[in-house]
């Protein structure tokens, strides 16, 4: 139990609990920590037992000529992954993380200015050359009433 739950089985509050009976009660106080320390223990204990897999006595019931039979054996149960997961992500963290941390950020490099103007002229050039090999070869065609060449002229 919490302190919480605790001070509900007792009929008193939290604060009065952790506050004036631990205080007045030493013996008290030490037996409510002492059971969690062995309850954390027991649960240690069956989670280390399930992550290692372990034997444990069964009774089998058997009819042998009508009679009913029983027979104790030792049952395997094999080792539990999600057990040894818990167990190593916790005890071990550093080794055996769910989540992987990036050691080095990648940085982004800073282009000037002046290097993305040389870059945005270089292909505003070529693309005017690529719209006059296009309207010259709609003149050719002699389809260059349909091609607007107002839209896709571009200015400096």
């Amino acid at each position: 139990m919490d302190n919480e739950e605790i001070a509900g089985a007792l009929g008193l509050n939290v604060a009065t609990l952790t506050g004036e009976w631990f205080r007045d009660y030493p013996d008290f106080h030490t037996a409510i920590k002492e059971g969690r320390i062995h309850a954390d223990a027991n649960i240690g204990s069956a989670l280390y037992d399930r992550a290692m897999g372990y034997f444990a006595p069964e009774i089998k019931v058997f009819v042998i000529d009508g009679n009913v039979v029983e027979h104790e054996v030792m049952k395997h149960y094999p080792p539990d992954y999600k057990a040894l997961q818990f167990w190593l992500t916790n005890r071990q963290a550093e080794r055996w993380k769910n989540k992987v941390e990036v050691e080095k950020k990648q940085e982004c490099p800073v282009i000037p200015q002046e290097e993305l103007d040389a870059i945005y002229a270089r292909n505003l050039e070529k693309q005017k050359e690529a719209m006059a090999k296009v309207m010259g070869r709609a003149a050719r065609l002699g389809i260059a009433n349909y091609v607007d060449s107002t839209a896709v002229e571009i200015d400096d």
